[in-house]
């Protein structure tokens, strides 16, 4: 998988892999509910693809796209229904409320910043 650099490539093909292992533990599927019910992380039926993407430097807001699970948006907006089974993408400015994206650019997000702070102690 190419999509971006190589420690974002990492940290989303290594959760993907160990998701199905680490959801088992409650206190990590507590803190990362959104990642834990999501059934391409942890469904019964994973595939792994590899995925190639030549992209322009035009990026947009990167969206959190997910199966729509439960007719909700949940947990990012749990108040705007969805058909079960179609991809839906929301997304967010930094200190805005998300909303359903409608960008034609390629999502971009510092994965660093974002999940950093989760990251464990040196040592």
């Amino acid at each position: 998988m190419n999509l971006g650099d190589v420690f974002g490539d990492a940290y989303f093909d290594l959760g993907t892999i160990m998701a199905p292992i680490l959801c088992k533990n409650a206190s990590y599927k507590a803190m990362f509910t959104a990642y834990c019910d999501n059934p391409e992380t942890d469904g019964g039926n994973l595939v792994i693809h590899k995925v190639i993407v030549e992209a322009e430097n035009r990026f947009s807001t990167y969206g959190r796209c997910n199966v729509c699970k439960n007719g909700t948006l949940a947990p990012y907006l749990p108040q705007k229904s969805c058909k079960k089974g179609v991809y839906y993408c929301v997304c967010r400015e930094p200190d805005t409320e998300y909303k359903v994206c409608e960008s034609r650019y390629i999502g971009h997000e510092n994965v660093n910043e974002t999940y950093g702070k989760y990251a464990p102690p040196p040592g």
